[in-house]
């Protein structure tokens, strides 16, 4: 059973840093051509170019604020080359009349993080920029919001004790379900073995505490960003409806045990 556990730990694990590496490339090809545009915009302005990016955009969007607001984007951009280059969204969106586009591209910088953001309006074979923006973000606030278990106090570490155990124990009462004698009632035990009742969180990058007495969750835990670069927030639910079954069951196994032995 523990080396059943491992295993499938070890294929979780594994599949969410290959989907994690291949991400880049599975957004580049579903927009690739406005991949291209919002990554050749960015050559241009960093070149000086102004006027070859802004004599593409949408004349709705130049407003009487448009020429300082460009000019701040035009001047946001840094002159060096960055150190790395990916997309990070890529979506489409379509109404009765025509389809938006929305890309980023994150360009690494040594001291900054800068977010480039454009938007596109598709309306047939014509194409539009209708949107177009810089986040910049900086290295500091990247570094206090990366997931670090050496700057992590009592309660990261509680949770995430918390949250391993409750997976474990969940996979643990679903294998055992699965391999047992019980016929069409395991799989009514299933649903409720998977899912954990109620929910404790922690801001990894604070420590302070989040509860939610109305929530699910798909094997008693979950990670996530609220935000694409701020702090990780963990969470972990009582695994009830394991520990209701293994409680329930585990009087039968032992019996069946002592079977066993007996023969």
């Amino acid at each position: 059973m523990r080396r059943t556990l491992l295993s499938l730990a070890s294929f979780c694990l594994c599949c969410f840093f290959l989907s994690g590496c291949d991400r880049t490339s599975q957004l580049e090809r579903k927009e690739p051509e406005d991949v291209l545009r919002t990554k050749t915009y960015f050559d241009l302005l960093r070149a000086g170019k102004y006027d070859e990016v802004e004599k593409t955009l949408d004349p709705a969007i130049k407003d009487e604020e448009f020429r300082v607001t460009f000019d701040a984007l035009v001047g946001s951009i840094p002159a060096d080359n960055p150190s790395s280059v990916q997309t990070t969204v890529a979506e489409r969106r379509c109404g009765e009349e025509y389809c938006m586009v929305h890309i980023v591209v994150e360009y690494q910088y040594t001291n900054e993080l800068l977010l480039f953001n454009v938007a596109f309006r598709h309306s047939g074979t014509q194409v539009s920029t209708v949107g177009i923006h810089i986040r910049t973000i900086p290295k500091p606030l990247i570094v206090a919001n990366e997931f670090r278990l050496s700057k992590a106090g009592t309660n990261q570490y509680a949770i995430l004790f918390a949250v391993v155990l409750a997976v474990l124990f969940s996979l643990y009462a679903f294998l055992e379900c699965v391999r047992s004698n019980l016929g069409l009632r395991k799989w009514i035990w299933v649903p409720f073995i998977l899912f954990g009742v109620s929910r404790i969180g922690v801001n990894w990058a604070t420590g302070k505490l989040d509860f939610q007495i109305a929530a699910i969750q798909l094997i008693s835990a979950s990670a996530y960003k609220e935000q694409p670069y701020g702090p990780w927030m963990l969470y972990v639910s009582l695994p009830l409806g394991a520990l209701l079954f293994v409680a329930t069951h585990r009087t039968d196994w032992k019996r069946s045990g002592s079977a066993k032995q007996q023969r």
